[in-house]
């Protein structure tokens, strides 16, 4: 049998900051662009179009991380 052990922890404001902070710095080093965090190929839009991120707006500000 396998025990599936799951803790959740709230990072504050500036924790979450630090973290991305980290992230991008990671990604910024190791990773081509086009794989990067907020990447946008603007390349494949019509002109004038946006992207759509209304499906964002009802994420609350805290989430918890879930290591598995």
């Amino acid at each position: 049998k396998k025990l599936i052990l799951f803790i959740f922890i709230v990072l504050t404001k500036e924790q979450r900051e630090t973290c991305m902070q980290a992230v991008i710095a990671w990604e910024l080093k190791n990773l081509p662009e086009d794989q990067r965090s907020g990447y946008i190929d603007r390349g494949t839009k019509e002109e004038g179009e946006e992207c759509d991120d209304d499906h964002h707006k009802h994420e609350p500000e805290f989430k918890p991380i879930r290591f598995v």
